[in-house]
């Protein structure tokens, strides 16, 4: 039998903390995903399971999160980079920071390759993020 289980904290007050949620159906599995990625209390959101499902549902909660109004700037940057991250070949959502690395070796090979200097845009990232943050 095909599983879910999405684990969140809600930040609620007395009813607040860390919840876990077990779904059997992809969708229901969903639309518990679209409803938490549109509750603004919800936050460190983690799903496990059968892959299938995991997907699904990530994707319906980053999809709501992205359409709710009380987004910051940083929060739809760092969005932007999540879906860069998931566009990625050889994605996968377990491996935490080596997805990281890899997008940074890409973007080396992709900034040899177009003749810009990868050193002097990560500075001037940093430069950027410091100020955002």
């Amino acid at each position: 039998m095909n599983e879910i289980e999405i684990t969140y904290y809600l930040s609620n007050g007395a009813n607040g903390g860390r919840r876990a949620e077990p779904f059997y159906d992809e969708d229901s599995a969903v639309e518990a995903a679209e409803r938490l990625g549109g509750d603004p209390r919800v936050s460190d959101v983690r799903f496990k399971g059968d892959d299938e499902f995991v997907g699904a549902a990530s994707a319906a909660y980053y999809d709501a999160r992205d359409a709710r109004d009380t987004r910051t700037d940083n929060d739809i940057r760092a969005n932007a980079a999540r879906k860069a991250l998931q566009a990625m070949p050889g994605y996968d959502d377990k491996e935490g920071d080596a997805n990281v690395v890899d997008l940074l070796a890409d973007l080396m090979h992709f900034c040899r390759r177009a003749g810009y200097d990868y050193d002097a845009c990560a500075r001037m990232a940093r430069t950027h993020f410091e100020a955002e943050a």
